[in-house]
């Protein structure tokens, strides 16, 4: 493990300045996020964000707790993270986007375990272009029946 963020309302926020002038090449790898209030992770307005092997849990009841948050991002790979006892929502992506076909976002290989009993889901992925969705799992054990696995809406591209 490289940094462990403990406590606090984000783990980690990061923000480019605008749609036209991303940040560029941040690498989060091998880090816990333990217990934050809002958000683990947040980043928006980033390029070429690498964020793998990380692990994610909070003790929240926060109905809108999300364990990550990344928008309006282009050329990321989320890989192999692991999302441990979320009790609302785990991996949010909103207007993530590739380079085109060639050079694609990827998310892949990460595992979300919802629990509790707010309303949540795994992973939500709406209004993304050319991403690579593959080998991602979710378990639910939360007892609220409107919690799903994903909300995957709007997208293009994705495969």
């Amino acid at each position: 493990m490289y940094c462990q963020f403990e406590n606090g309302g984000y783990g980690i926020y990061l923000r480019g300045l605008n749609t036209g002038n991303l940040d560029s090449g941040t690498v989060v790898m091998g880090s816990r996020f333990i217990n934050q209030y809002y958000r683990g992770f947040y980043a928006i307005y980033e390029a070429n964000l690498q964020f793998g092997m990380n692990e994610i849990s909070s003790n929240t009841s926060l109905s809108s707790y999300i364990g990550t948050y990344v928008n309006y991002c282009r050329g990321i790979r989320f890989e192999s993270n692991r999302f441990a006892d979320i009790n609302n929502n785990g991996a949010y992506f909103y207007d993530v986007d590739g380079y085109g076909t060639l050079m694609p976002s990827v998310i892949a290989n990460n595992f979300v375990h919802i629990a509790g009993t707010s309303s949540g889901y795994g992973f939500y992925i709406a209004y993304n272009d050319n991403v690579i969705l593959a080998h991602n799992s979710v378990n639910v054990t939360n007892t609220n029946t409107t919690t799903s696995a994903a909300y995957i809406a709007y997208n293009a591209n994705l495969s």
